[in-house]
C-alpha cells in the first residue's frame, strides 16, 4: 500500500513536470509567432501610412485619413502616426479633434520630438486665434520639450526666439534662444538684429548696441542694421551716436520717410533745429500732408522763433483734423513762445471746454492737467 501510494505520487510529480515542460515548450514556440505577428502588423501599418501620405499629396484627404486610421489600429503606440493624423484633422478644420489627437500622440510617444512639436503648433494656433495666453504658454512648454529632444532643430528654436517668447514678454528666454541659434548659425545677420531688439526691449541698451554693431559688421550694406542701431542709441539718449547711424542708414536708403522722421526727432531733441527742419522738409517733399512731418516742421520753426511760419504749419495740421489735441496744444505753445498769453489762455479754455466723447477718462484727465498748468502760466 505504501509502495503503491509512493508510486502514484511519483507518477503525479512526473506528470506535473511533463505538463510544465509542455507549457514551456508551447510558450517558446508561440513567442516567435507573436513577434512575427507584431512585425507583420508594423509592416502593414507602414504600408497604410505610406498610402495615407500618397493620398494626402494627391489631395484626397478623406482617403488619407482612412489609411492613417488603419495604420493607427495596427500600431496604436506609433506617436508619429497620431501626429500626422492631428495635422490632417487641423488641415480639414477639425481643430478640437486635432488637439485631442496630438495630446494622445504625446502620451503614446513622450520621447518623440515630433509629437511634442505638433501639439505645440496646435496650441500656438489656438493662442493666435483667440489671444489665449494660457494656450501660448502651453505651446511654449511643448516647443521647449521638442527642442530638448531635438537640440539642433533650428526651426523650433526660431519660433520660440522670434515669436513665442517676445509675445510672452520673456526677453531673457528670447535672448538665450537667439544666442543658442547663433551657436548653430554664427553668421546670421537677422539673428544679431533680433538679439539686439530683445536686449533693447529688456532695457539693456549697451548689449543691444553690441549685438547690432555685429549685424552692421556682417552686412554693412544694410540700412536696417544701422537703423536698429540708431534706434537703440536714440532710446538710450545717446544723441550723437543715434544721429551718426541714422545718417548712415539714410545714405543707403535716402528716400525713407521713416528714417528722415527719426533723425529729425533726435536732432530736435538735441536742439539742432535747423537740421531737424531740413529733415521735416525732406519728409514733406515726399508726402506734403504727412502729419508727423508737419508736426516736426512746426516745432522746429517754433524753436527757431519763426512763429508765423510755425503757426501756419500748425493750422495746416488742424485743417486736417480739428479734433487733434496734439496740434491744438502745439498752437498753444507757439502763442506762448511769442508771448501772446491772452491768445494762449483763450485757446486753452476752448480746449478745456471741448466735447469728451470718445476720450478715455484717464487720458482726458491727464491731458486736462497739462492744459490747466499752462493756463495758470498764461494768467
Amino acid at each position: 500500500m505504501t509502495r503503491s501510494r509512493s508510486a502514484c505520487e511519483n507518477h503525479s510529480l512526473g506528470s506535473d513536470h511533463a505538463l510544465l515542460t509542455l507549457l514551456l515548450a508551447l510558450a517558446v514556440a508561440r513567442s516567435p509567432a507573436a513577434a512575427d505577428r507584431a512585425a507583420a502588423d508594423r509592416a502593414s501599418a507602414y504600408l497604410h501610412y505610406s498610402l495615407a501620405q500618397q493620398a494626402r499629396l494627391s489631395g484626397d484627404l478623406d482617403e488619407a485619413l482612412a489609411e492613417y486610421r488603419k495604420a493607427q489600429r495596427l500600431d496604436p503606440q506609433a506617436g508619429e502616426i497620431r501626429a500626422d493624423v492631428a495635422r490632417l484633422l487641423q488641415q480639414t478644420g477639425k481643430s478640437a479633434e486635432a488637439l485631442a489627437e496630438a495630446e494622445a500622440a504625446v502620451k503614446a510617444a513622450p520621447d518623440s520630438a515630433e509629437t511634442h512639436l505638433i501639439l505645440a503648433q496646435l496650441r500656438h494656433m489656438q493662442a493666435q486665434g483667440d489671444g489665449n495666453e494660457q494656450a501660448l504658454r502651453q505651446a511654449s512648454v511643448e516647443y521647449e520639450q521638442a527642442l530638448k529632444l531635438a537640440p539642433t532643430d533650428a526651426a523650433t528654436l526660431l519660433i520660440l526666439a522670434s515669436n513665442v517668447y517676445p509675445q510672452l514678454q520673456e526677453h531673457d528666454k528670447a535672448i538665450a534662444a537667439w544666442r543658442r541659434f547663433l551657436d548653430l548659425s554664427p553668421g546670421s545677420f537677422e539673428a544679431y538684429v533680433q538679439l539686439g531688439s530683445q536686449y533693447l526691449a529688456k532695457g539693456d541698451a549697451d548689449s543691444a548696441a553690441t549685438a547690432l554693431q555685429k549685424a552692421v559688421e556682417l552686412d554693412p550694406s544694410s540700412s536696417r542694421a544701422y537703423q536698429a542701431l540708431a534706434d537703440t542709441y536714440a532710446r538710450a539718449q545717446q544723441n550723437d551716436q543715434a544721429i551718426l547711424n541714422y545718417r548712415k542708414a539714410l545714405e543707403l536708403e535716402p528716400k525713407s520717410v521713416r528714417l528722415h522722421l527719426a533723425l529729425g526727432e533726435v536732432l530736435a531733441r538735441a536742439r539742432r533745429n535747423p537740421e531737424a527742419l531740413k529733415e521735416a522738409e525732406a519728409v514733406l517733399l515726399a508726402d506734403p500732408k504727412n502729419r508727423f512731418g508737419l508736426d516736426l516742421q512746426a516745432r522746429a520753426l517754433r524753436d527757431m522763433r519763426q512763429f508765423d511760419k510755425a503757426g501756419a504749419t500748425a493750422d495746416a495740421l488742424l485743417a486736417q483734423d480739428r479734433t487733434d489735441l496734439k496740434a491744438s496744444y502745439l498752437k498753444v505753445t507757439i502763442l506762448e513762445g511769442r508771448r501772446d498769453f491772452a491768445g494762449a489762455a483763450g485757446a486753452l479754455e476752448a480746449l478745456l471746454a471741448r466735447p469728451r466723447a470718445g476720450e478715455a477718462a484717464a487720458d482726458s484727465a491727464s491731458t486736462d492737467r497739462v492744459f490747466l498748468v499752462h493756463l495758470g502760466f498764461a494768467y
